[in-house]
């Protein structure tokens, strides 16, 4: 067996026990070159913090002809947005590996490095498609030039890890304040989830039963949702936590500690706040309080948070600022959120 197929299939065994929480990410590029060459990756996807995500994977490549060319090692790509959600994104990397140049010979250990941008072209389901111009180099081969690329990646486990804490350990939501609480002023569109929220009610304004059903005592929840509410329209500022500009996860943890509720600062952790709810993506189960997560692709780790409000709405801070966001998955100018809906933590609880 050759040593490329060898270490694929190394790196394939290697897959199932790093992937539990991340996801498959596959490759293959044509280098504009003469004789052209053909770039294959395959690796695991989903590492990352904010506007940074890392693709760590095994590469092959090989020149086309009569040329004896080929490389083959390990690699690893950052890919960079202006913010955790935005498109298109700048994308570098480097690799550590072996081969050989167009003359042939024995095998000679090498680096490469490239970068370029890279933009998402569509979804489906769990699957997103992104389309790659970079320009690359590998040493010891005698191999450089631009490439343009496609590259394909799909969750694979579940993300995420539950709480270490049980139910009965989450924080008691706070007592209601002896005031009416203020509606912010919305756009008229999202007055009734408002005012649902307000009510501590869901849609449909009947309070449910069974799991997950709404706290006995709700109204601390409903005016987190309000704190929420409140700074629309403030600036998304990455890594921002105040008036001056909210990151996502800045937005969810302003909001519940306005109400003594502590939450972790990353989106990754306040993922596993709490307890999970709406298994299955259910937005009948949700509640207005409870934390949406979100991925960069569908089917991806949570780069994401948001706050539900109600009436298939949430409110969070994105690339527009804060601002309210809606799930749906049957209109097609709407549905970029719901694609990307990995869950719902539940933090506040009644007493």
């Amino acid at each position: 067996m050759s040593r490329p197929a060898t270490l694929v299939l190394l790196w394939l065994g290697a897959l199932p026990g790093a992937v539990s929480a991340q996801g498959v990410a596959l490759g293959v590029s044509r280098w504009l070159t003469s004789p052209h060459v053909t770039e294959y990756k395959i690796g695991v996807d989903g590492f990352g913090r904010g506007i940074f995500r890392f693709v760590v994977s095994a590469e092959y490549l090989e020149q086309s002809g009569t040329s004896k060319a080929h490389w083959y090692g390990g690699t690893g790509d950052v890919l960079i947005r202006a913010t955790p959600m935005a498109q298109p994104y700048l994308i570098g990397g480097a690799g550590v590996g072996a081969g050989r140049g167009p003359l042939g010979g024995g095998e000679s250990p090498g680096v490469g490095v490239w970068g370029g941008m890279g933009v998402e072209l569509f979804t489906v389901g769990p699957l997103g498609l992104e389309a790659e111009g970079l320009y690359g180099w590998r040493s010891e081969v005698d191999l450089s030039g631009f490439s343009i690329g496609l590259r394909i990646g799909s969750k694979i486990g579940k993300g995420g890890t539950p709480s270490s804490e049980p139910p009965s350990a989450l924080p008691p939501a706070p007592p209601p304040p002896p005031e009416a609480v203020r509606l912010p002023v919305a756009n008229p569109a999202d007055e009734e989830a408002i005012r649902l929220a307000l009510a501590g009610l869901p849609a449909g304004g009947t309070p449910p039963s069974g799991p997950g059903a709404v706290p006995a005592h709700p109204v601390a929840a409903a005016e987190i949702v309000v704190t929420a509410i409140g700074v629309m329209g403030t600036p998304y500022r990455w890594g921002g936590t105040d008036s001056t500009g909210y990151d996502c996860s800045g937005l969810i943890q302003y909001a519940y500690s306005q109400h003594g509720v502590k939450l972790p600062r990353r989106s990754v952790d306040q993922a596993n706040a709490g307890r999970e709810v709406g298994e299955g993506r259910r937005v009948d189960s949700l509640v207005p309080g409870d934390i949406l997560t979100f991925s960069a692709e569908p089917g991806g780790p949570v780069a994401h948070v948001g706050l539900y409000v109600g009436n298939g709405r949430f409110i969070h801070s994105a690339s527009k600022g804060v601002a309210i966001g809606v799930l749906r998955a049957d209109d097609p100018a709407i549905k970029w959120w719901w694609e990307r809906w990995v869950g719902a933590r539940r933090v506040v609880e009644g007493r």
